[in-house]
C-alpha cells in the first residue's frame, strides 16, 4: 500500500494541516524524547477520518466556439453540493470562486465571449477543485438574398444576420470582406456578373464566417415589333430590350446573331417573307 507521512503531531489527537482524498489510513512514527538518544517507534496503523471531497462541477455544453445564445448548466455530482461560480465577459480572468460567490440557481444564458470559473461545497466536506470554461460566441453568418444562381435583368439583394445589432459588410468583387469594406444599410442592386460576400462582425464576439452567392446575370430577351406573321405590305420592324446599356444584334436570314453581325441601330423595313432573329448583349465588360 502506499502511505502518506503526517509530521508534528505532538498531541494524542492530531488533525493534520493536509488530506489526501480517498486516503484512510497513515503511518505514525512516535518518537521518545524521554531517552537519552532519541529513537522512532515501530510503525502503527490507525485510522483517520478524512472529510470526502466535493466532485468538481462539469460544463454543459463543453468550453468552445458557438453561435447564439448558449444556456450553460452547471452541476455537480456530489449530493446536496451547491455550485458558486464567478464569471467575466471582457476577457479578463474570473476571480477564484467562493462560498460567498454567485450561487448557481439556473443556466447562464452566454449571449458573448465569456469565461467562467466554479466550485462546489458542501458542508462537512472539502471543497472541489475550481474548473473554468471559456465561451467563444461566434456572430451568426449572414444570409444572402435571393440565392446564387442565373436570373435575368436586375436583381435587388438583400443582406440579414440573426445576431443582434451585428453590423455586416460585404464586398460584390469576391474579394474577402472585413469592417474597412462597405458597410451593408439596405438592399443593393446586381445588374451584372457580381459575386457577394458578407460578414457579420460585433464587438466582444468572434467574426461570422463568410457568406457567399455568386450572380449570373442575364439580359432581357428582345422584343421584336410587329410580331411574326403574315402581314400585307413592308412592315417597319423595330427591336427593343429592357437591359440598359445592352447592344442589340440582328439577322434576318434566319441564321443566328452575335456580335459581329448587324447592330440594331434603329428600325428597318422587312419587304419580303424573312425570318428574323436577334440577340443582345451587354456593350460593357460583364465580368464588371
Amino acid at each position: 500500500d502506499s502511505w502518506t507521512d503526517i509530521q508534528g503531531a505532538t498531541n494524542s489527537t492530531y488533525t493534520p494541516s493536509r488530506t489526501t482524498a480517498g486516503v484512510t489510513q497513515y503511518r505514525v512514527v512516535l518518537t521518545n524524547h524521554t531517552c537519552s538518544e532519541s529513537s522512532n517507534s515501530n510503525a502503527a496503523t490507525i485510522t483517520v477520518t478524512v472529510p470526502s471531497v466535493c466532485i468538481a462541477p462539469t460544463f454543459d455544453p463543453e468550453e468552445g466556439t458557438y453561435t447564439g445564445t448558449q444556456s450553460v448548466v452547471l452541476a455537480s455530482e456530489t449530493t446536496g453540493a451547491t455550485v458558486y461560480y464567478t464569471m467575466t465577459t471582457d476577457g479578463s480572468e474570473p476571480a477564484t470562486p467562493t462560498s460567498g460567490s454567485t450561487a448557481y440557481s439556473s443556466a447562464i444564458s452566454v449571449t458573448e465571449n465569456t469565461r467562467i470559473k466554479a466550485i462546489a461545497i458542501k458542508d462537512g466536506m472539502q471543497a472541489s477543485s475550481v474548473v473554468d470554461a471559456e465561451y467563444v460566441s461566434q456572430c451568426e453568418t449572414p444570409s444572402i438574398s435571393p440565392a446564387a444562381g442565373t436570373y435575368t435583368g436586375t436583381k435587388s439583394v438583400t443582406i440579414t444576420c440573426a445576431t443582434d445589432d451585428a453590423t455586416i459588410y460585404y464586398t460584390t468583387n469576391g474579394s474577402t470582406p472585413d469592417n474597412t469594406k462597405t458597410e451593408y444599410t439596405g438592399a443593393f442592386d446586381v445588374a451584372s456578373n457580381q459575386t457577394v460576400k458578407a460578414i457579420a462582425i460585433k464587438s466582444n464576439m468572434a467574426n461570422s464566417a463568410i457568406a457567399s452567392a455568386a450572380y449570373l446575370i442575364k439580359c432581357e430577351t428582345p422584343a421584336i415589333s410587329p410580331a411574326a406573321g403574315t402581314h400585307t405590305g413592308a412592315q417597319d420592324v423595330t427591336i427593343t430590350c429592357a437591359t440598359d446599356g445592352a447592344t442589340i444584334y440582328y439577322t434576318t436570314d434566319g441564321s443566328t446573331p452575335d456580335n459581329t453581325k448587324t447592330e440594331y441601330t434603329g428600325s428597318f423595313k422587312v419587304t419580303n417573307s424573312k425570318n428574323r432573329r436577334s440577340e443582345e448583349r451587354f456593350s460593357r465588360n460583364a465580368e464588371t
